[in-house]
């Protein structure tokens, strides 16, 4: 008669005589319907935004060097929306970092063990969340950014790649949750400032505010 063991539980198959670990449960496959929604939204976000923004009735002054020299009236609110866009998913990021690795109860400090293996190998439902996100964004960014030649640059899009790759990874084998939370999340919170730093150098503070306003001469 046979007897099911323990060991018989944690393994799933021979290999050359040796017991072979069971496979782990893929992390991306649940996560994929979300992926593609992250997707969907930033596309229709960013149409959206870049059709609503000339009916806001902001002057929106562009910096001559992002304008083609024979287009006096060029706006470039499809650059302004690229920022906007890359705003909403950095302070997505930023935010959920901050929570999960100082805040959360289920964090980083209390869902995993200290220690080198936990950091590595330990599962974290809030860092699929961070890897989610950094798929989503570097992914996007990624095919959006070779529209944009102030963005289509190669370490910009070497970057979007790496980073890409890295999310895709941590969240399909459930690796790295410590690092993915801290250099995935919270290292993005002073991109939040970052994003909002760059849109005003396309397109001047002063551009951004109605020419009837009485906040103009701030």
């Amino acid at each position: 008669m046979c007897i099911a063991t323990k060991q018989q539980h944690n393994y799933n198959s021979k290999k050359n005589g040796s017991m072979v670990a069971a496979a782990a449960p893929s992390g991306l496959r649940p996560m994929l319907p979300l992926i593609l929604y992250g997707y969907a939204f930033n596309t229709a976000f960013y149409f959206s935004v870049k059709a609503l923004l000339p009916q806001t009735g902001w002057d929106f002054t562009v910096d001559p060097t992002h304008c083609p020299e024979d287009n006096p009236s060029c706006t470039r609110t499809d650059l302004a929306a690229f920022q906007i866009v890359a705003l909403v998913n950095l302070t997505y990021l930023g935010l959920l970092g901050v929570y999960s690795y100082y805040i959360s109860n289920k964090g980083v400090k209390h869902g995993i063990p200290n220690t080198p293996q936990g950091r590595i190998f330990g599962h974290l439902l809030e860092a699929d969340y961070v890897n989610v996100g950094i798929v989503v964004f570097q992914g996007w960014d990624f095919v959006a950014s070779i529209f944009f030649e102030e963005h289509c640059t190669m370490i910009m899009m070497t970057h979007h790649l790496l980073a890409f790759i890295c999310g895709l990874y941590s969240l399909e084998y459930g690796l790295v949750p410590h690092y993915a939370v801290y250099f995935g999340g919270v290292s993005e919170f002073s991109s939040i400032f970052l994003a909002i730093s760059t849109l005003f150098q396309y397109h001047p503070p002063s551009a951004l505010v109605p020419a009837d306003s009485p906040k103009l001469p701030l």
